[in-house]
């Protein structure tokens, strides 16, 4: 009975710690730690900070260039031998203003800018999937964690149940009473016993999921605050059309449209490998004032070719080389786009299916409620043994665990199909679409 007591004091504890923290972190608190301290979509939109300044350099190809030349020298030279034997000093100032401004070229510069401004393009989409993708994690960890919670509380349940029917098992076995036979009692205490384990297992899943929680969220110090866990059980799959959802997803995915961005790209550099076994010229404007003893100005046109006559087939190489990695390019990308398909087609199946379940489970928990608490008034009335409410309870305990794992179940398949989609994910701040 100390034992007994003990367990319930420990189980009660538990529950407190779950259902009374001082504060509340709600779904929406939780995307924003995510936004703001995740480190890999920290790292994904530094990457498209890095990708702009690529782009501004690219684009100073097209401008100019001034700078500004400044040299002094001093020292001496000694002559040993010939004509004018002996030391010089000298002492000398050079400085001078350059201006430097290519005109035209054989498109290098061209494909070179379109090149960078792909790989803009590409960081940006591929920062807003990790955005998403960090986001539907943290959906997925925080119900993960609530239903790890509820599930702790089934248990819980089912402890203090168990609890009481070994008090009435006892109390029925007596000899004086004789309501039950002795053996009902041991299997109330292994029914007790197998609870306890139960409560242990599930303490143990919800401090998993909360420690995979704060990994998500960033959170680096502390325990989270209690978990907001107002969920509409009567929640049902919204209504959509397959067709539409597909040809939704294979045009603005970000991951698939990165990934025809990348092609792009492809495309390009296989242009400027073949620019380099043709002929390569460029024309410069240039200008020099010097600014010496004697002001100087030297304006100039500089007009360069050249043209390979013999590598080694170097440069076709590199042009076959080109070739072969954007056809394994568009072969990836026909994969992808069949991976994508399939990927929309298997989420919003489990979408629906989900629901379906939701819908079974609660029904089936309405059922086991009644059973149970049918099967505890006929033992307490001595109608009744404790194997019939054993039975009863251990379905009411799978009624109850597959309504809490149907409900998240359906909860996280709903954000899974916006994210095979491509479409926004709860939580995602409102930005402008890239040029697709």
């Amino acid at each position: 009975m100390k034992t007994m007591k003990r367990w319930s004091w420990v189980c009660l504890a538990l529950a407190a710690a779950l259902a009374h923290g001082q504060d509340v972190l709600t779904i929406d608190e939780a995307l924003a730690s995510a936004r703001e301290n995740n480190g890999d979509v920290r790292s994904a939109f530094l990457s498209v900070r890095a990708a702009e300044q690529d782009v501004k350099s690219a684009r100073a190809d097209f401008l100019p260039s001034v700078s500004a030349n400044l040299s002094r020298s001093s020292g001496w030279q000694d002559r040993y031998t010939g004509f004018g034997q002996g030391r010089t000093d000298f002492n000398s100032t050079n400085s001078s203003v350059s201006l430097d401004y290519r005109i035209l070229d054989n498109g290098q510069r061209r494909y070179s800018f379109d090149r960078v401004l792909l790989s803009q393009d590409v960081a940006l989409l591929s920062a807003r999937q990790t955005l998403r993708t960090t986001l539907f994690n943290v959906h997925q960890r925080f119900y993960d964690a609530l239903r790890s919670q509820e599930l702790f509380r089934v248990r819980n349940a089912q402890l203090k149940r168990s609890e009481e029917l070994l008090k009435q098992a006892e109390i029925s076995a007596d000899p004086a009473i004789g309501a039950i036979p002795r053996r009902d009692v041991l299997q109330a205490r292994a029914d007790l016993l197998n609870s306890r384990a139960s409560v242990l297992q599930a303490q143990n899943n919800v401090t998993n999921s909360l420690a995979n929680l704060k990994a998500v969220l960033g959170w680096s110090t502390g325990e989270l605050p209690e978990l907001d866990s107002q969920t509409d059980p009567n929640r049902r799959p919204e209504e959509r059309d397959l067709e539409s959802l597909v040809n939704k997803a294979l045009e603005t995915r970000p991951d698939l449209v990165a990934q025809r961005k990348r092609v792009e790209q492809s495309q390009v550099a296989l242009r400027l490998t073949k620019l380099n076994v043709g002929v390569q010229y460029s024309l410069n404007a240039q200008y020099t004032r010097t600014f010496n003893e004697d002001v100087s100005d030297r304006p100039q046109l500089v007009f360069q070719a050249s043209m390979p006559v013999y590598d080694g087939d170097s440069r076709r190489a590199e042009v076959r080389g080109s070739e072969l990695s954007l056809e394994a390019q568009l072969a990836s990308l026909q994969q992808t786009e069949r991976d994508v398909v399939a990927e929309v087609e298997s989420a919003y199946k489990a979408y629906a299916q989900n629901g379906l379940i939701l819908e079974a489970s609660q029904l089936a928990l309405q059922a086991a409620q009644e059973n149970y608490d049918a099967a505890s008034k006929s033992l307490q009335l001595g109608a009744g043994d404790v194997i019939d409410v054993l039975t009863a309870q251990v379905t009411l305990v799978t009624a109850e665990t597959n309504f809490v794992q149907s409900l998240y179940d359906l909860l996280i398949s709903e954000v899974r199909l916006d994210l095979a989609v491509g479409d926004p994910i709860p939580g995602e701040p409102v930005e402008e679409s890239v040029g697709e």
